[in-house]
């Protein structure tokens, strides 16, 4: 079983709460007190157990705040509390970094990369390309990081050969993102790179 640590939370998201459902399962009472209504939505959409990833169990969680910590752990049935992310450093395989403040993630990452484990960062990995290249000049080895938009795996944004011939060129592409284009571009930018020919692309429109 491969341990995991989790790291949250900010400012209106609720990841740590769901991330840690979907390998733990998650206590139905407590969920509904999470403070982000869609996450017991979708998660009762679900058959459980059979919905968790196999594998792997949220073993830590740590916060900024103990109280939020107490209320991950409870709704989500994640063991232990740790009150400084270093804790988890021996005691887990692998963390979560389920935040989506780019600016801070240097700084949470950072005693975990130099550890040498593997990390998942929450979109977006970074604002700058300064951010970025000091993030990625931590890792010990390849792969240490990874980061993306789950939307580049939905198979509704996949695209064949046949499908590129019954488009034809691609002259331009409009698309929308909710809230801030900071943390949300992501979710627009990589599934489009994945899903079109960028040589038969004449123009990207962004909103």
């Amino acid at each position: 079983m491969i341990r995991l640590g989790i790291i949250g939370i900010s400012e209106g998201n609720g990841h740590p709460y769901s991330w840690s459902a979907i390998f733990n399962g998650y206590d139905e009472k407590n969920m509904e007190d999470c403070g982000f209504p869609v996450i017991p939505q979708y998660l009762r959409q679900q058959s459980w157990p059979a919905a968790q990833i196999r594998g792997a169990q949220v073993t830590h969680v740590w916060t900024q705040d103990r109280a939020l910590s107490e209320k991950i752990a409870k709704a989500a049935c994640v063991e232990n509390i740790v009150d400084r992310i270093e804790k988890m450093v021996d005691t887990v395989d692998a963390v979560l970094l389920a935040r989506d403040d780019a600016e801070n993630h240097v700084d949470f990452a950072k005693p975990f990369l130099e550890a040498g484990l593997p990390i998942y960062i929450d979109k977006p990995v970074a604002l700058s390309v300064e951010s970025f290249e000091q993030l990625y000049s931590l890792q010990q080895y390849r792969g240490q990081i990874f980061t993306c938009s789950a939307m580049r795996y939905s198979k509704e944004l996949q695209m064949n050969e046949q499908d590129y011939q019954e488009i034809g060129n691609i002259r331009e592409i409009h698309a929308v993102t909710p809230k801030s284009w900071s943390r949300y571009s992501v979710h627009i930018i990589e599934p489009v790179l994945q899903m079109v020919k960028l040589a038969n692309v004449k123009k990207i429109v962004s909103q």
